[in-house]
């Protein structure tokens, strides 16, 4: 456990300190390192309480690792205190911390935290990576600042940087909820040229707002792009469809989801047949 494995380290050092030998910075940091997944806040806090009273002073690495101890455990009081002690002793970042401080900012919900620290991995010159980007991505979104969110993704692709399918459907699903069609549609439409799809639901948001700027053939392309990708229609979706084909006199079309429809409902009561 973690009093357990942060006794065994005390004990460490102990020993060391007994027999004359003062605990170097990368002793303090070895033990960081093997013990991230077991120390608790309190722990590295004393650890490098530890340190200071050694005369040892922590470094970029240090601080690092003791601040993943604490994003891991999710232990945001020491993540704070750990902050505030690094400012404290003018610690510059390097690369690995900025990303551990960016995704302890997401994922407490600091967004401004974690888009200035982003905006100062970025002007430091080390480009923030995928993961990085979601996690802002993913604290704008909670924060329900659809807009820096769906910038950061377009940014992501600026800098050739791909985008799970996850976050993709989230920023869209969140600019259709709030209304924001023509900015849904666009990023739709990059979604598609990365071969992404998503699901049916945000497909017939997408579908009736096609019918109401009565852009009728979009939907049925919609559709059979929806059908190549393997996605399921609804009901709703043959609805928006048959409209659609109605508008435009595809008539082959609605012929053939009148028959679609109907297999489906065949087969809706063959399964409640009892055999």
């Amino acid at each position: 456990g973690d009093k357990g494995n942060f006794r065994l380290s005390e004990e460490l050092i102990g020993s060391m300190r007994s027999n004359g030998i003062n605990p170097s910075l990368g002793m303090y940091n070895l033990i960081l390192r093997k013990s991230i997944e077991n120390f608790s806040g309190d722990n590295v806090i004393s650890l490098m309480r530890g340190m200071g009273d050694s005369g040892v002073k922590p470094n970029s690495v240090t601080f690092n690792l003791a601040l993943s101890t604490c994003l891991r455990k999710k232990d945001w009081a020491s993540f704070s205190f750990l902050v505030r002690e690094m400012e404290e002793t003018c610690i510059i970042p390097d690369f690995q911390l900025y990303d551990t401080l960016i995704l302890g900012y997401s994922q407490q919900g600091k967004l401004e935290q974690a888009l200035h620290t982003l905006n100062q991995k970025d002007a430091s010159g080390g480009a923030p990576d995928s993961q990085t980007y979601e996690s802002v991505i993913s604290a704008c979104l909670s924060a329900n600042d659809i807009r820096k969110a769906n910038l950061l993704l377009e940014k992501m692709e600026l800098v050739e940087l791909r985008p799970s399918h996850t976050v993709y459907v989230q920023v869209l699903n969140s600019l259709l909820r709030e209304g924001k069609n023509e900015d849904g549609l666009a990023l739709f439409r990059r979604m598609r040229n990365k071969k992404f799809f998503p699901a049916a639901e945000i497909c017939n948001a997408l579908m009736k707002h096609y019918l109401n700027l009565g852009k009728e053939a979009d939907v049925i392309q919609l559709f059979k792009e929806m059908k190549e990708s393997g996605i399921v229609p609804t009901v709703a979706t043959y609805q928006h469809v048959m409209i659609a084909c109605e508008k435009t006199e595809t008539w082959d079309l609605g012929v053939e989801i009148i028959h679609e429809l109907e297999l489906l409902e065949s087969n809706k009561n063959d399964k409640g047949q009892i055999r």
